[in-house]
């Protein structure tokens, strides 16, 4: 390298490349990003996945409504007892309650489903209201 080149270039000490101290920051910097990238990426999956079984403890309710949407009022507790043993229910709990309004005798089913990890959280529920009249049967769903 000649004089007139170092008087042309702004650092004439350094010849070519980067120095020791521009690699450490530029991969720090690096570590940093993929950092941040990995943390919303498991952010994101975690929700995704409390979204799928939110979905699935609905649908599974839902099944279980359908399933007992033709049942008469005087076959809803045998075959309530059915489906509790039934192993495709096995994260929905069943409760079945007798009431009685004026002359009509009734019962109200609340189909929950848990979650498999902590029985005391309820992800989705339906309602199912049976009401037996005098004047025949009367069924109603919420």
């Amino acid at each position: 390298m000649s004089l007139l080149d170092h008087r042309k270039s702004k650092r004439p000490w350094r010849k070519s490349g980067m120095t020791l101290v521009e690699v450490t920051a530029t991969l720090a910097m690096l570590a940093v990003a993929a950092g941040a990238v990995t943390k919303l990426a498991t952010i994101q999956s975690r929700l995704t996945r409390q979204h799928e079984v939110r979905l699935v403890a609905t649908l599974q309710t839902q099944n279980a409504v359908e399933r007992l949407q033709n049942v008469s009022y005087e076959d809803l507790s045998a075959v309530v007892s059915k489906l509790e043993s039934d192993i495709a229910y096995k994260d929905i709990r069943f409760k079945l309650n007798p009431f009685e309004v004026a002359e009509s005798k009734g019962l109200h089913l609340r189909i929950d489903a848990v979650d498999t990890s902590d029985e005391s959280r309820i992800l989705a529920s339906e309602n199912l209201w049976r009401i037996q009249s005098s004047q025949g049967v009367s069924d109603e769903s919420e």
